[in-house]
């Protein structure tokens, strides 16, 4: 008999944390789980490691990609080899409070039509001190959607995060999710292109999941990372409209493109004054979301990418003195264009 859930978990090079998320799923999982670990050809270790748990664990299934994937191939190929009514993603550096899928077990008992599961979490610093951060959704209570266009008028993003996201396997099975390799978002597509009719249970208590913010995150060490999310993000939510324009309500996309716009003349150049690069990937990333607007995208967004890097730093140090944080605070709050 197939299993309730699969947690699927992509890996490369996580020694560092990958013990430690295991020890914190196993002890609450029943036999109607299954663990699907994909690693993406580790070289630290990591796939020895869970050959190990394979061993010792019939839930656990392990797999090596032959060639490196990348993260989007990497999360897709995981789900190929799952066999659950539901996929449960996981980063390999992230933890699961104790009483995660009992949650889950449960919330499908009163509402056993739900189609996709939002966790909200919460952020976690293991260094220098173990201590946490942020709760990342702004809910006092769950709350049940019943279309894309009630989800959207409670939350303003579509889940993102790997391990808040739980949605039913044949929404992957059913769906060519090719377009979304190498935006970094491949799961954001998926529930994007269900979204228009999908039943979504948000939990809004954060301790069910944490997310580890090491102090090397991968996101925002490097100004080059940095634009790979954000352009990432947007095109997830451009394609997904390209592909299906009824998939979820267009304002959504509108709304964190504008945000977009907004924060490029400063979060940009404070990155192109860390040594930012926009690569080919995400040059082409950028041409499909502002492309189809010749003045926006050659006038605007190009020129601040590319400006010279000695200028970026002249103008971030700039913005370092008084007077200069104080313009650079009047002009963010006043560039009217690109308002939402």
């Amino acid at each position: 008999m197939a299993p309730l859930v699969s947690f699927c978990i992509p890996t490369y090079n996580g020694m560092a944390y990958f013990p430690e998320l295991m020890e914190t799923l196993l002890p609450q999982l029943d036999g109607d789980a299954e663990i699907i670990i994909s690693d993406d050809c580790s070289s630290d270790g990591t796939y020895e490691y869970a050959l190990e748990l394979q061993k010792r664990d019939t839930r656990i299934h392990v797999y090596r990609n032959a060639a490196n994937l990348g993260m989007d191939g990497n999360f897709h190929q995981a789900v190929n080899y799952a066999t659950g009514t539901y996929i449960w993603f996981s980063g390999q550096d992230d933890r699961f409070g104790k009483d995660a899928y009992m949650t889950f077990r449960n919330l499908l008992i009163r509402h056993p039509d739900t189609d996709c599961v939002y966790f909200n979490y919460r952020q976690y610093f293991s260094e220098p001190t173990p201590h946490y951060g942020e709760t990342y959704l702004p809910l006092h209570k769950d709350f049940f959607s019943h279309n894309a266009d009630e989800y959207f008028a409670r939350l303003d993003r579509a889940p993102s995060f790997l391990p808040a996201i739980v949605m039913r396997r044949d929404f992957w099975q059913k769906t060519d999710l090719s377009p979304f390799y190498g935006t970094l978002y491949i799961q954001v597509g998926c529930w994007l292109l269900h979204a228009k009719d999908a039943h979504v249970y948000v939990v809004a208590d954060p301790t069910h999941i944490d997310c580890r913010c090491p102090l090397d995150s991968w996101k925002y060490t490097d100004g080059t990372m940095w634009y790979k999310t954000k352009i990432g993000t947007l095109a997830t939510y451009c394609l997904a409209l390209d592909l299906n324009p009824q998939s979820y309500p267009r304002f959504a996309y509108e709304k964190i493109r504008s945000a977009f716009l907004r924060e490029l003349p400063f979060d940009g150049i404070f990155f192109k004054a860390q040594g930012m690069q926009v690569k080919k990937q995400q040059r082409k990333l950028t041409r499909l979301v502002f492309g189809r607007q010749p003045l926006l995208y050659y006038g605007y967004v190009l020129p601040l990418l590319f400006i010279p890097r000695p200028l970026a730093c002249l103008v971030a140090r700039c913005c370092n003195n008084r007077w200069g944080q104080s313009i650079f605070h009047w002009l963010r709050r006043t560039l009217l264009p690109f308002r939402n």
